[in-house]
Protein backbone atom coordinates (compact mmCIF):
# COMPACT_ATOMS: atom_id res chain seq x y z
CA UNK A 1 0.00 0.00 0.00
CA UNK A 2 2.87 2.34 0.64
CA UNK A 3 3.83 2.07 -3.02
CA UNK A 4 0.64 3.84 -4.04
CA UNK A 5 0.77 7.60 -3.89
CA UNK A 6 -2.24 9.68 -3.07
CA UNK A 7 -3.11 12.30 -5.61
CA UNK A 8 -3.25 15.83 -4.40
CA UNK A 9 -6.37 17.89 -4.95
CA UNK A 10 -4.57 20.06 -7.49
CA UNK A 11 -3.49 16.99 -9.51
CA UNK A 12 -7.07 15.73 -9.61
CA UNK A 13 -8.34 19.16 -10.66
CA UNK A 14 -5.72 19.32 -13.43
CA UNK A 15 -6.75 15.87 -14.69
CA UNK A 16 -10.41 16.86 -14.67
CA UNK A 17 -9.65 20.11 -16.50
CA UNK A 18 -7.72 18.18 -19.16
CA UNK A 19 -10.61 15.76 -19.59
CA UNK A 20 -13.06 18.64 -19.84
CA UNK A 21 -10.93 20.33 -22.49
CA UNK A 22 -10.74 17.12 -24.54
CA UNK A 23 -14.52 16.71 -24.34
CA UNK A 24 -15.07 20.33 -25.42
CA UNK A 25 -12.77 19.87 -28.43
CA UNK A 26 -14.59 16.67 -29.37
CA UNK A 27 -17.95 18.44 -29.17
CA UNK A 28 -16.66 21.31 -31.30
CA UNK A 29 -15.58 18.81 -33.95
CA UNK A 30 -18.97 17.12 -33.89
CA UNK A 31 -20.77 20.44 -34.25
CA UNK A 32 -18.72 21.29 -37.34
CA UNK A 33 -19.45 17.95 -39.02
CA UNK A 34 -23.10 17.55 -38.07
CA UNK A 35 -25.86 18.61 -40.40
CA UNK A 36 -28.76 20.50 -38.95
CA UNK A 37 -31.96 18.56 -38.47
CA UNK A 38 -35.29 20.37 -38.77
CA UNK A 39 -37.30 20.72 -35.62
CA UNK A 40 -40.32 18.48 -35.13
CA UNK A 41 -42.71 21.42 -35.52
CA UNK A 42 -41.12 22.31 -38.87
CA UNK A 43 -41.49 18.73 -40.03
CA UNK A 44 -45.14 18.67 -39.01
CA UNK A 45 -45.77 21.94 -40.84
CA UNK A 46 -44.19 20.61 -44.03
CA UNK A 47 -46.30 17.45 -43.77
CA UNK A 48 -49.46 19.51 -43.25
CA UNK A 49 -48.65 21.69 -46.25
CA UNK A 50 -48.05 18.59 -48.39
CA UNK A 51 -51.43 17.17 -47.33
CA UNK A 52 -53.23 20.42 -48.16
CA UNK A 53 -51.63 20.57 -51.62
CA UNK A 54 -52.54 16.93 -52.26
CA UNK A 55 -56.15 17.48 -51.17
CA UNK A 56 -56.48 20.57 -53.35
CA UNK A 57 -55.20 18.68 -56.39
CA UNK A 58 -57.61 15.80 -55.71
CA UNK A 59 -60.56 18.19 -55.41
CA UNK A 60 -59.54 20.00 -58.61
CA UNK A 61 -59.26 16.67 -60.44
CA UNK A 62 -62.73 15.56 -59.28
CA UNK A 63 -64.23 18.90 -60.28
CA UNK A 64 -62.64 18.61 -63.72
CA UNK A 65 -63.92 15.03 -64.12
CA UNK A 66 -67.46 15.94 -63.10
CA UNK A 67 -67.50 18.91 -65.49
CA UNK A 68 -66.60 16.64 -68.43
Amino acid sequence: MEGKRKKSASAIINENNGTQMRLEKLCEGLERHTTSVPEVADSRMITLEALVVDLKSQVARKVAESAS
